[in-house]
This record gives C-alpha cells, sequence and structure tokens, in this order.
C-alpha cells in the first residue's frame, strides 16, 4: 500500500500512521479512569432518564384514560339530564294543557249550570206567582158566588182538612169555601 508523509508522519492510504515498511503502528492509549467513570454516571443517568420517561408516559396515559373517562361520565350524566329535563318540561306543557281544557270545561259547565239555576228559578218565580194569581181569582169568584146567596154544596170537611190542602201548595185559602171551588183548585194543581 502506498505510504506518503502527511503533518509530519507515514500515513498509508487510508491516513493511518504507518512505519517504514508500511506497517500501520498501534498506539497503545493509557486507561483514562475518570472518563470511564464519567461514561458509567451518563449510562446509569440515562438509564434512570428512560426509567422516568416510561413511568410519566404511563402516568399521563392513565390520566388521559381517566380524564376521558370523567369526561365521558360527565357527558353520559348531562345528556340524561337533557333528557329528563326535556320529558320535564313535556309533561309540564301536556298538564298546562289539560289543566287550561280542563278549566275552559268547567267555566262552560259554571255557566250552564248558573244560566240552568236562573232559568229554574224564574221558572218557579213564574209558576208561584201563577198559582198565586189563580187563587186569587178563585177567591174572588167564591166572595162573588157568596155574595150572590148561591153557595155550591157545603164541603164536608173540616177547617182543620181544608187548611192541610191548601198548605200542601203553599196557598191561603178560606176555611169556609166552598167544596166546587177546592175540586177545582185541587183538579188544577193536582193535589
Amino acid at each position: 500500500m502506498t505510504s506518503f508523509w502527511m503533518d509530519g508522519k507515514l500515513v498509508n492510504g487510508a491516513g493511518k500512521p504507518v512505519d517504514e515498511d508500511g506497517q500501520v503502528i498501534v498506539e497503545n492509549k493509557p486507561a483514562n479512569t475518570e472518563v470511564d467513570g464519567l461514561k458509567q454516571q451518563i449510562g446509569a443517568l440515562q438509564s434512570q432518564l428512560d426509567e422516568l420517561r416510561t413511568e410519566l408516559q404511563d402516568q399521563s396515559s392513565r390520566a388521559t384514560t381517566q380524564v376521558l373517562a370523567t369526561v365521558q361520565e360527565r357527558d353520559a350524566a348531562l345528556q340524561e339530564r337533557d333528557a329528563l329535563q326535556a320529558d320535564l318540561d313535556s309533561k309540564r306543557a301536556e298538564w298546562e294543557q289539560e289543566r287550561t281544557k280542563l278549566q275552559a270545561d268547567f267555566d262552560s259547565k259554571s255557566a250552564a249550570w248558573e244560566t240552568e239555576r236562573a232559568a229554574l228559578a224564574a221558572d218557579s218565580l213564574a209558576r208561584e206567582d201563577a198559582l198565586h194569581t189563580r187563587v186569587a181569582e178563585l177567591e174572588g169568584q167564591l166572595q162573588a158566588s157568596q155574595d150572590q146567596g148561591n153557595p155550591d154544596s157545603p164541603d164536608t170537611r173540616t177547617n182543620a182538612e181544608l187548611k192541610a190542602a191548601l198548605d200542601a201548595k203553599q196557598v191561603s185559602y178560606p176555611a169556609n169555601a166552598n167544596k166546587a171551588a177546592l175540586q177545582a183548585l185541587a183538579a188544577e194543581h193536582g193535589a
């Protein structure tokens, strides 16, 4: 192999120092214990760093998993709350609609009942007035008949019986009324 001089040294084509015969000169370097110790310390620190990095990655992964689980749980709770709220709002709307319907029905029926009650009261008053008018007419007819001296056949009932028959119709009538007038009154009012 060709050798040549470079930087005051005889080297071969690979740039390694050689002797005059072209043999590569092997340099015996003294052992440096301080450097080796530093290398060992660096290796140990590198191992610790790798362990810490691995542990940190594991903790980060566990924390991420826990956070994701918490987020999913929170989302599920929020969804359930929203569903319950929506159901409550729907039922509240239904209840309000039903309440409004029932209130309107009650108001309508109350108005109808009040109208019917007023009509019945008016009819009752009209019937009572008509009855009093008819009784007054009969009393007048009886009085006129008695004044003319033409009484009908006498009534065989006692005054108490006549009064009871008239009280049943809630009208007043003379106790000495004749039988024909009482029979006419009874026939007209179903006594």
